[in-house]
């Protein structure tokens, strides 16, 4: 709806303006548009409409694979959408152009069969110099059973814990392995949802973390002990379920 609502939108400012248009756009209205304003137009749309846009003209043949923003949310209980989704995200893996990305976010049901798949868009990021990564996994599933293996859920890549252009980090329903190195050097925010962590992983992730201010918690550890440093480091705020700061 969005995709066509802007089509229409487009057609008319076209009709509107077609005296005041040069010869050679005279059927390309858009193509007057700044490259600034065409990708934010992009980053508006979902995935797999923009990808589309490469349609209306040849100046817009691959604005979409400049796009800084990524954000995949399948919306309601389309199986075939979210297909669609998910290969016109690796595609656009594979055929992004800039240089750095300011946010990836995926949010969907996971499926253990996909972790190389997740683990290909996760370095995609981190290569991208990410500033917000979001996997948010089991959205607005009931059916998936509250257990703690971490069979089912995706363990993070370690190059997340060495980032050094990462600023926020949101994770639900993933599985944490802590590398034997790691240094977050620019990360301010963390939440995590729906996560069994280790004993010490708070401890991990605010003693690497030398920028950090805010972590939230959010139904974490249902069966397992964490540790909170009792002396937690000065200026970071903790959350928990409720969004209180502990």
């Amino acid at each position: 709806m969005q995709f066509r609502t802007f089509i229409l939108r487009c057609s008319f400012l076209h009709m509107a303006d077609t005296e005041t248009i040069p010869r050679e756009y005279s059927c390309d209205f858009i193509s007057r548009l700044s490259h600034e304003l065409l990708c934010s137009i992009l980053e508006r749309l979902p995935l797999d409409e923009a990808a589309r846009t490469g349609v209306l003209s040849k100046r817009w043949k691959d604005l979409w694979k400049y796009t800084a923003f990524i954000d995949v949310k399948p919306l309601g209980g389309d199986s075939s959408r979210l297909h669609r989704l998910i290969s016109g995200l690796s595609q656009l893996v594979r055929l992004h152009q800039a240089e750095r990305i300011d946010l990836f976010s995926v949010k969907f049901t996971y499926n253990p069969d996909m972790h190389s798949q997740v683990d290909s868009w996760v370095l995609f990021a981190i290569n991208k110099h990410v500033r917000e990564l979001h996997l948010e996994f089991d959205v607005g599933d009931d059916n998936v059973a509250g257990d703690t293996d971490d069979g089912t859920r995706y363990e993070l890549h370690p190059s997340v814990f060495t980032s050094g252009s990462l600023v926020h980090l949101g994770l639900k329903f993933c599985a944490l392995k802590f590398p034997s190195s790691v240094r977050l050097s620019s990360l301010k925010v963390v939440t995590l949802h729906r996560i069994e962590l280790a004993y010490d992983a708070v401890e991990m992730i605010t003693s690497n973390s030398p920028l950090l201010q805010q972590l939230s918690l959010l139904e974490c550890n249902r069966t397992r002990d964490l540790f909170i440093p009792c002396c937690p480091k000065s200026g970071i705020l903790y959350s928990d379920d409720r969004g209180e700061f502990l």
